[in-house]
C-alpha cells in the first residue's frame, strides 16, 4: 500500500478516535499520518510543485492536529525556504505560524540571563562629572 493510502487510512482511524473521546491515540495516528505523508511528499519528482505544496501543508496540519507544535515550527519554516512552495500553501502555512505563536504563553525569561543594565550617556572630553558605571 501506499504512503499516501496508509496516512489517509491513519487520519480516518484518528478522526473516529477523536470522536470517542481517546485523544492520545488520535495524536499518535495522527503523527503516524504526518509521518507516511512526509514519506510521500519526499518522494515526488521536484516538478509536481502543487502536490508537494499542498501535501506539504497537509503534513504541517496533521502535525499541528497531533500537538507537536515544535515540530509544527520547523517543518513550516523548512517549507517556507523551498523555492518551489506556492503561494497559497506559504499563506497556510504563515497563519499555521501565527496560531502556534498566538496561543503558546509568553515565554519566561532564561534564569540565565540577567536583566541588561544600560550605560550612561558619555560626554565628550575631560567634562565628564558622573562615574562611567552606574
Amino acid at each position: 500500500m501506499s504512503n499516501y493510502r496508509e496516512s489517509q487510512m491513519r487520519i480516518d482511524e484518528a478522526d473516529a478516535a477523536l470522536r470517542d473521546g481517546d485523544e492520545d491515540r488520535a495524536r499518535t495516528l495522527y503523527r503516524e499520518a504526518a509521518r507516511l505523508q512526509r514519506a510521500f511528499v519526499d518522494s515526488l519528482p521536484l516538478d509536481r510543485v502543487r502536490t508537494k505544496s499542498i501535501y506539504g501543508l497537509s503534513v504541517a496540519t496533521l502535525l499541528y492536529r497531533a500537538g507537536d507544535l515544535e515540530d509544527v515550527e520547523r517543518l513550516a519554516h523548512q517549507l517556507l525556504a523551498e523555492p518551489w512552495l506556492e503561494a497559497h500553501s506559504a499563506a497556510k502555512l504563515r497563519g499555521l505560524l501565527n496560531q502556534i505563536w498566538q496561543a503558546r504563553p509568553a515565554q519566561a525569561p532564561s534564569p540565565l540571563r540577567r536583566p541588561t543594565r544600560r550605560l550612561p550617556a558619555m560626554g565628550t572630553g575631560s567634562r565628564l562629572n558622573m562615574p562611567v558605571w552606574q
